[in-house]
């Protein structure tokens, strides 16, 4: 990214924020590849911000979605200049070397785990992401376990594998929807036990909303190119649905973003009371009509995700466990409830 479009896409966020008297300001660092690659832009956009944050005094909120893939200098300076991480770990060694391995073919498991080991030491704020393919789907368990004895923090999300970007080279399936459900249940049990949040997109009874994520509200993100997405997974034009998520670019004539304010509202439309598939469904304001990205991927824009089995199964789990703690005391209870019926709730959690 050049410099002239980082910048001026943090003069959009700081202006915005002061045109809608807000106390804070989030600047995220995601992208379709690793952002830590482009150091020296991610870095003065850090320094930029932070003085921005200061002359308006605003509080500034930094976050990263990262491989982990650092070396000491980079994984220190993360922990001194930003405000959370999530990382990319798929499980112990021999899977995460298996699943992530780096471009000469070796293994990325230390690599990944002497970054965790600078995030602990200096007690930084990160999360654990995993992908779930057939090949970890039966260790769900046993990568709570590891993760917990090898990791201080207590913030897990687990995904099942979508078939997009490198998938349709590498041809990996996701894992069978089923034993995706059956081991999730058995892990997170075991990470309430172990006072772990483990997460699930799709299956968060801690969330009331009506809108699955920031993207149906317009999120403002913007790729190298200058593109304005509302998705941080559609961050390419030659994707097909740059249509329904890309609503502006930067213009280096006038200096400035122009926004497709129709695009914008017919995004909005994407909410859960206007989802014909979510109608009649309990968990309808949990999910709110599960990521659109996922949905639009799979040409399902008029019937719903084809995740809403493990969406429903998952849920119903959580509701159990629910009542299960209750039974003890309500101090018990592993899950706060949050009211947010209309806004974005979820737009980007907390590692």
């Amino acid at each position: 990214m050049k410099w002239e479009i980082a910048k001026a896409a943090i003069d959009f966020l700081f202006k915005n924020a002061q045109e809608q008297g807000a106390k804070e300001v989030t600047l995220g660092f995601h992208g379709g590849g690793e952002p830590t690659l482009a150091w020296d832009i991610l870095t003065r956009s850090v320094d930029y911000a932070k003085r921005l944050a200061e002359r308006d005094n605003l509080s500034l909120q930094i976050y990263i979605a990262t491989n982990g893939v650092l070396n000491k200098r980079k994984a220190e300076w993360i922990t001194k200049h930003l405000s959370g991480a999530t990382v990319s770990l798929d499980g112990p060694p021999d899977i995460q070397n298996l699943q992530r391995p780096t471009p000469n073919r070796k293994g990325s498991y230390q690599s990944v785990a002497n970054t965790l080991f600078i995030f602990d030491e200096a007690n930084f704020n990160y999360g654990i992401r995993s992908t779930i393919t057939p090949m970890n789907v039966g260790r769900l368990v046993e990568m709570v376990e590891f993760f917990h004895g090898n990791f201080r923090t207590k913030s897990y999300h687990f995904e099942p594998l979508f078939f997009c970007g490198r998938c349709k080279t590498t041809q990996w399936q996701p894992p069978n929807p089923n034993e995706f459900v059956q081991n999730f249940k058995l892990a997170y049990k075991r990470a309430n036990e172990l006072g772990i949040h483990l997460a699930f997109s799709g299956a968060r009874l801690q969330t009331l909303t009506s809108t699955f994520c920031g993207a149906i509200d317009g999120n403002f993100a913007v790729t190298p190119e200058g593109y304005v997405t509302a998705c941080f997974e559609v961050c390419s034009v030659e994707d097909e649905r740059a249509g329904l998520f890309m609503y502006g670019k930067y213009n280096h004539e006038q200096k400035c973003f122009l926004i497709d304010e129709q695009k914008l509202n017919n995004l909005r439309k994407y909410n859960v009371n206007n989802l014909p598939w979510c109608a009649n469904c309990f968990a309808k304001w949990h999910c709110a009509g599960d990521c659109l990205a996922k949905v639009a991927a799979t040409n399902c824009l008029m019937r719903g995700s084809t995740r809403c089995s493990i969406i429903r199964e998952l849920t119903a789990y959580q509701l159990f466990m629910l009542f299960e703690n209750l039974e003890g005391g309500e101090e018990k209870c592993p899950i706060r409830v949050i009211h947010h019926p209309t806004t974005a709730s979820n737009q980007k959690e907390n590692p």
